[in-house]
């Protein structure tokens, strides 16, 4: 919470950011998802540090692991979400993120075996989809906002946004109704 507290102050923030700073949030962020912690500062320092100041990227990959996707970077992205959500109107979203986050449903769509079934809801237990689910809500909150700039739009777009969700649902398998009907 004092960290939060300092980060009202421009040059704490920058320090924050860095490269020490950012080891010491990974760290916050790793004994907090151990206990599913819940304070109210949480979610606004890492909205502070990932979506108004750009470094979502490089917290994101201190918080991977060589073996994939881990469940403190699912926890950082869940936050993310319901912050997102909850503020929706409040915070400012950088293209920076959005196309952060574009990267990241890529990352993850390519770490699901998709032919296994888990449970409909998120969190779900598995970093990879827990990841890809929150990352794929923040993508709508950011593409439902009125005040999304069109070289914001463009830039997603440029991007790929639509091939990977084509490319998402192509990966999925269709519904059991669905499938009961193109048997008949």
């Amino acid at each position: 919470m004092i960290i939060y507290t300092c980060c009202n102050n421009r040059g704490r923030l920058v320090e924050l950011c860095g490269d020490q700073g950012l080891t010491i949030v990974s760290d916050i962020i790793k004994t907090c998802s151990e206990d599913e912690f819940r304070e109210d500062w949480l979610p606004l320092l890492l909205s502070k540090i990932s979506l108004e100041e750009s470094y979502f990227p490089l917290l994101f990959d201190k918080l991977g692991s060589a073996d994939g996707i881990t469940s403190e970077q699912a926890f950082l992205v869940r936050l993310l979400a319901e912050n997102l959500d909850q503020r929706f109107n409040e915070v400012t979203i950088s293209d920076a993120f959005a196309l952060a986050v574009l990267k990241i449903v890529d990352k993850a769509s390519r770490a699901i075996d998709f032919v296994s079934r888990g449970t409909p809801c998120l969190p779900t237990g598995d970093p990879a989809i827990d990841v890809l689910g929150y990352s794929l809500i923040i993508l709508r909150n950011i593409c439902a906002r009125e005040d999304l700039p069109q070289a914001s739009v463009d830039s997603m777009i440029s991007s790929g946004l639509i091939r990977l969700l084509l490319g998402l649902l192509r990966d999925l398998e269709p519904p059991t109704n669905i499938r009961t009907v193109l048997k008949k």
